[in-house]
């Protein structure tokens, strides 16, 4: 690479510094719940003598609208009244190549996608680079924010890109 591009690089844009947020904190990797299937929804809801449902509150026939309007609006005793609803298990999911998410199970969540590994040789070429390393001036700031990511590299991701223990020390 031309020595106009490292400068580029280095001291126009600071990518290096652009790259650590997106390795603490990745938008290739979300962790959400699975949606409930129609089953478990409807064990979700509270059902009423009358099997009526209002606003996911049970409503009886039997009191008079206005109490059971009172009812609804100052109840009685909020803890009796709140069922803890089920919701989905947490799942992890990743970037593919196709940029579709895919499920990851728990065991595989340190695999390195090719997202990840393209993010982890920049910093590497950027960090062990002799002369990136000439002209990168590192502040107390900029030592600060690449140690963040120091705690991303483990055993795990070693075995998967050896030249990651360079930028481990």
């Amino acid at each position: 690479m031309p020595l106009s591009g490292f400068n580029r690089l280095v001291e126009v844009h600071d990518v290096l510094m652009l790259i650590v947020p997106l390795v603490d904190n990745p938008p290739w990797a979300r962790r959400r719940r699975e949606k409930l299937t129609r089953e478990e929804e409807q064990e979700n809801q509270e059902p009423s003598k009358d099997g009526k449902v209002c606003w996911g509150r049970p409503v009886c026939s039997d009191t008079p609208s206005s109490v059971s309007t009172v009812a609804f609006l100052f109840p009685a005793n909020l803890s009796l009244q709140k069922k803890k609803k089920k919701r989905g298990k947490h799942i992890w999911e990743k970037l593919d190549e196709n940029n579709k998410w895919s499920k990851v199970d728990a065991a595989d969540l340190l695999k390195l996608t090719p997202i990840e590994v393209n993010a982890w040789l920049l910093v590497f070429f950027l960090t062990c680079t002799t002369e990136i390393r000439k002209s990168y001036h590192l502040n107390s700031f900029r030592k600060a924010s690449l140690l963040r990511i120091r705690k991303f590299i483990n055993d795990m991701v070693l075995d998967q890109l050896p030249v990651l223990a360079d930028v481990q020390r």
